[in-house]
Formats: structure tokens, C-alpha cells, sequence
């Protein structure tokens, strides 16, 4: 028989040895709920999305080369050798993305599929054309002063400062800066159409996504994407 001391201490051990494995699992089943809440919250959006793969990228790739095909027409051959480094440099970013975020590649414009590289040329300059002067007429062209200065002020005033002081013509400086933010929106919309650039913009932010995948690569092709687009834009502005 043990004594009541000894009995007393050894029953205050067990309830606290008890208690630690309890607690263990109660820690390890928190762990493990938080991992499924993480996946279950990215998981929610992810079934609205097919999947991505190499091919469909490929088909998505010959219809967006024919969009910047339609932009460059008024550029040089110096130039079109330039911009067409960095347009292959701009994808490379482009397919990344894609990849990490798993997502069917998209085509941009209504009623444009892949289907239109087998058109004739006059066909596809048409249907193009008319998708990108729509973007043009919609976001510059049509829009009163005001609201252009509204919707671009922020982004040029730096940029349109710097010239001005280079003296540079001010009307022609702050025209031709709000054409550079045309180009880059424009672009972006040819390389991520709008629910592709909505789950992008989401799983950059997503702490589900980034407890589960490679996050922080998926903002250094982003980040190198819009470093590449902003050089790009500077010369295709002169086109429109």
C-alpha cells in the first residue's frame, strides 16, 4: 500500500500528464484544422477555374503575339527588334504565373478563341483591331479631359514632372504618360483577362495560398512582369 502522500502525489501526476496529452492533441488537431480551413478557404475559388496546361498556354500565346503584332505596326525595325525581347521576356514572366496559380490560360476579348489563328489575316487584323480600339476609344480616346485626368493623374504626375523639367512640351509630355498607363493596362489585359487577373490579385493576397503554395514566387514573377511592362510600354505608347 502506498501512502496517502505518495498516492495523492501520484494521482496529481497522472491528471498532469493526463492533461499534456490532451493538450497535445488538442494542438495538433488546431494544427490540422487551420491547415484544412486554409485549404478549404483557397479550395472555394479554385473550382471556378480549369486547370492549367502547356498546351492551352501555347494556343493563348499565338492569339496574344497577333494582338502585339497589331500594336507595332507603326514602330521601326529597331524597335520592333527591341520590344520583341522584351515581349518574349514579359511571358516567360507571363507562363510562371500561369503555372504557380494553376489556372487555364485565357484569351483576351470576346468571342476571340484560339480558333482565330486558323482565319485569314485580313480576318484576324479585323477582329483584333476592333477589340483593341474599343480598349483605346473606352479607357483614352472617348473620355473627356477631366476624366482622363482623374483616372491617370496619380500615375503620371512623377513621370510627366520629370520630362517637363527636361524641357520637354508639357501637353505632349503628360499625353504621351497617359498613354504609357494605357499600354501597360492594355497589355495586362491581353496577358491576364479579367477573371484570370481577379484570382491572380486574390491569390497574392491570400494567406490560405501562401501557407499551402509557393506565394512568394508567384509575387517575384508579378513583380518582374510589371518591371517588364512598364519598359514595354514606353515604346508602344508612341503607337497609339
Amino acid at each position: 500500500m502506498f501512502s496517502e502522500d505518495v498516492e495523492n502525489e501520484m494521482m496529481v501526476e497522472s491528471r498532469q500528464t493526463l492533461e499534456k496529452i490532451r493538450n497535445k492533441q488538442n494542438q495538433t488537431k488546431s494544427f490540422q484544422d487551420r491547415m484544412q480551413e486554409h485549404w478549404s478557404t483557397y479550395d472555394k475559388g479554385r473550382s471556378f477555374f480549369e486547370e492549367y496546361t502547356p498546351e492551352i498556354f501555347e494556343s493563348k500565346m499565338k492569339v496574344d503575339l497577333l494582338y502585339m503584332d497589331q500594336l507595332l505596326q507603326k514602330l521601326d525595325n529597331q524597335q520592333i527588334s527591341e520590344v520583341e525581347k522584351l515581349i518574349s521576356s514579359v511571358y516567360k514572366d507571363v507562363k510562371e504565373i500561369y503555372e504557380i496559380m494553376n489556372v487555364k490560360p485565357e484569351i483576351y476579348g470576346k468571342n476571340i478563341t484560339e480558333d482565330i489563328i486558323n482565319e485569314s489575316t485580313e480576318m484576324i487584323h479585323n477582329h483584333l483591331s476592333k477589340n483593341i480600339h474599343s480598349f483605346l476609344a473606352r479607357n483614352y480616346y472617348d473620355l473627356p479631359v477631366e476624366k482622363k485626368e482623374s483616372m491617370y493623374y496619380e500615375r503620371v504626375k512623377e513621370d510627366s514632372a520629370d520630362l517637363i523639367h527636361e524641357n520637354h512640351n508639357p501637353k505632349e509630355v503628360v499625353a504621351y504618360s497617359m498613354k504609357k498607363c494605357l499600354m501597360e493596362d492594355f497589355v495586362k489585359n491581353v496577358c491576364f483577362p479579367f477573371s484570370a487577373r481577379c484570382r491572380l490579385n486574390y491569390l497574392l493576397q491570400d494567406e490560405a495560398f501562401g501557407d499551402v503554395f509557393d506565394q512568394e514566387s508567384l509575387q517575384e514573377h508579378y513583380d518582374s512582369f510589371n518591371k517588364k511592362l512598364k519598359s514595354l510600354s514606353k515604346i508602344v505608347a508612341a503607337c497609339v
